[in-house]
């Protein structure tokens, strides 16, 4: 089972249809906190787990007349979760749509229920009170294909198909659970696991070191498992070491004192032994109380062993993804994650990364993740993202399309582990040169926030080293569907302005100078290369476009203006601060410091911010254009956070109003 997209409105926090689009094997969900994208992960789950594939289980229950009396169970638990509608529309529509794509485990599961229909008939009318497997044997195979994208409503409640082969593919759906308790029951070959979600609180109750056999129950396990959703935490792991140490119980009867080398060699322990060993881990199986029949997994690393239960936080993070896999063999299958960094060291976090992405070629899961890490997103991993945020109140998705970014050389500028948390975390961000803007920046609008207390959105100031980088900054948050504000020196309107504004500007010599001298400049270098090059050959060789570059970045109004020509100017830059552009008018950030902090001396600056009166010190009259910026970036962060302040009390709140996670 794989999903291609999803449909949903009126479900939570996302009141307008929203798509989220999965063309891979991963998607990634990134954006800020109270965005959504908890509830989108849920909604997957609980629509696919009540609506269109509900868990069946058999029971024992004896009767007077009928000591092997079985029936079939559902889960309770899972039946009595809704999908909440957005809070204030409950009487309006609500609809989730999901694309699935068949796979060829999903043709070999029909194909298996339709050959093994009659027979579980019988068993089931033999063993189990009622009927659920009649009508498989009526399938029409032919009308469904591996690679088909087949698409599901729920609506209201009702599920709907249209065409033929989405009719045959619910009822595979909906027969699934059903089917595969009464294989387990007559000892037939089982169907393998399609669906598998990881909450949060995925690990609210810790691994267990131990199982007791004689109190496992596989049934009441797996319940606990498919109704898990961020309201309703279990453990996996538990589920998955029993399953460990049940097969091993079975192998001592059969191999004795070699059960361990046999549990190993089959496919999907061989692969979890090798993630394991990967990671710098060996594991074992051993019964620690033959009466009871209590066994508990071990681990090795670096020659000390020690229990499972026993592990960090992030070890168990870990293994909590390597046993649902591999334990339960999940192959095939769709597997959603909520915070998949949690507890984990950055560099385990890229492990997992790559991780996931070499399970998804191996066993063909595909993986939906959502994550505050910025680890998770590098420039090749950009092309999974989706950003899902909070604006009016209202939860949306922006898929990054591929020709939306920039090119992969700035790609690797711009996305990269300082630079991600502020790009695709941030509900609001300012882009500046240099990293002196940045820490100015950041100075004041700390001051203001402090200030207003107004909380909610986060802003977040990125220098992107140099003005040309303004533009592919630009278009990757835009990509990203992030507010961006931009302020830039006075020598950005050679880029920005029209013919007219642009004739009013002059090389400055000073600047160029500044370059050739400055040993770290890539302009400088430049330029010696190509005045050397001319100088060797007698002749101008260099590049003509470069030179044009080089000096529309370094530019000053030339000094004839007229009072007319001024006043067009200011005109000009007053109106780019309505397309959030904002040039400073003396033109760099020197011009507004005290006298003896610019230049390179960084640490001076430092000093200088870190000041209480910071503000205070900086000279009149400039200062106060900075300071119109300031409180303009800091207004526009408050219209944001209070179009968001409904999804953070959501989170508090719960279910007292419609949860906003």
């Amino acid at each position: 089972m794989k999903i291609r997209s999803v449909k949903i409105s009126n479900v939570r926090s996302f009141l307008e249809q929203q798509t989220l689009l999965v063309d891979g094997e991963i998607a990634i969900l990134v954006g800020p906190n109270g965005g959504g994208k908890t509830n989108l992960l849920d909604t997957i789950i609980i629509a696919i787990k009540r609506y269109l594939m509900p868990p069946a289980y058999i029971r024992q229950i004896p009767q007077p007349h009928d000591p092997y009396y079985h029936d079939f169970t559902y889960n309770d638990q899972l039946n009595n979760t809704p999908l909440d509608r957005y809070s204030g529309s409950e009487g309006e529509p609500q609809e989730v749509e999901i694309a699935f794509e068949v796979t060829t485990q999903d043709i070999a599961n029909i194909a298996m229920i339709k050959a093994d229909a009659k027979r579980l008939v019988k068993a089931e009318k033999r063993n189990v009170h009622g009927s659920r497997s009649e009508g498989a044997a009526d399938w029409d195979l032919s009308i469904l294909n591996a690679g088909d994208v087949v698409s599901l409503r729920i609506e209201n409640g009702n599920v709907f198909a249209r065409a033929p082969g989405e009719h045959l593919f619910l009822n595979y759906l909906q027969a699934y659970e059903a089917d595969n308790s009464l294989r387990r029951l007559s000892g037939m070959q089982e169907l393998r696991e399609t669906l598998l979600y990881l909450p949060v609180n995925r690990t609210a109750q810790d691994v267990s070191a131990e199982v007791v056999l004689a109190n496992v129950n596989a049934s009441d396990l797996k319940r606990q498992s498919d109704a898990m959703t961020s309201k309703h935490p279990s453990s996996i792991s538990n589920r998955a070491i029993a399953t460990i140490a049940q097969s091993h119980r079975r192998l001592e009867q059969t191999h004795g004192a070699g059960a361990l080398d046999k549990l190993k060699a089959e496919p999907n322990m061989t692969r979890l032994t090798k993630a394991l060993t990967a990671l710098g881990y060996e594991w074992s199986v051993e019964c620690i109380n033959p009466d009871n029949n209590t066994y508990t997994i071990l681990l090795e690393k670096q020659g000390s062993a020690f229990r499972i239960g026993s592990a960090s936080s992030g070890e168990r993070q870990l293994l909590t993804y390597l046993l649902a896999i591999y334990a339960l063999d999940v192959r095939d299958a769709l597997i959603l994650i909520d915070e998949p960094e949690l507890h984990l060291h950055p560099r385990w976090q890229k492990a997992l990364l790559n991780l996931f992405e070499q399970l998804s070629v191996e066993t063909g899961n595909q993986f939906i993740m959502a994550t505050h890490s910025p680890t998770f997103i590098s420039p090749t991993s950009v092309q999974y993202v989706s950003r899902v945020f909070s604006e009016n109140q209202r939860s949306r998705i922006v898929r990054l399309e591929r020709r939306g970014l920039p090119g992969t050389k700035h790609r690797f500028d711009a996305i990269n582990s300082q630079n991600n948390e502020r790009i695709f975390f941030a509900d609001l961000v300012v882009l500046v040169e240099g990293p002196s803007d940045r820490m100015v920046m950041e100075r004041m609008l700390a001051a203001r926030e402090a200030k207003e207390s107004a909380g909610g959105a986060t802003v977040e100031v990125v220098a992107v080293h140099g003005k040309m980088m303004f533009s592919h900054y630009s278009a990757l948050l835009k990509a990203c569907g992030v507010r961006t504000i931009l302020v830039a020196d006075f020598d950005y309107v050679q880029q920005i302005g029209n013919d007219e504004i642009k004739s009013m500007l002059g090389v400055n010599t000073k600047k160029i100078k500044e370059a050739i001298g400055d040993p770290s400049s890539f302009d400088g270098a430049t330029i010696v290369a190509m005045i050397d090059d001319t100088i060797a050959q007698g002749k101008w060789v260099g590049s003509t476009e470069e030179w044009k570059r080089i000096k529309s970045v370094r530019t000053k109004l030339r000094p004839d203006l007229s009072p007319e020509d001024m006043a067009k100017i200011t005109k000009f830059i007053d109106g780019k601060r309505a397309d959030d552009i904002y040039v400073l008018k003396e033109g760099t950030l020197e011009a507004y410091l005290p006298s003896g902090y610019g230049g390179k001396d960084i640490d001076k600056l430092i000093a200088l911010i870190n000041e209480p009166d910071f503000e205070e010190r900086l000279p009149e009259p400039h200062r106060r254009e900075l300071f119109e910026i300031a409180d303009a970036i800091e207004k526009a962060r408050q219209n944001i956070a209070a179009r968001t302040v409904v999804a953070k009390i959501g989170e508090t709140v719960g279910d007292t109003v419609a949860v906003l996670g």
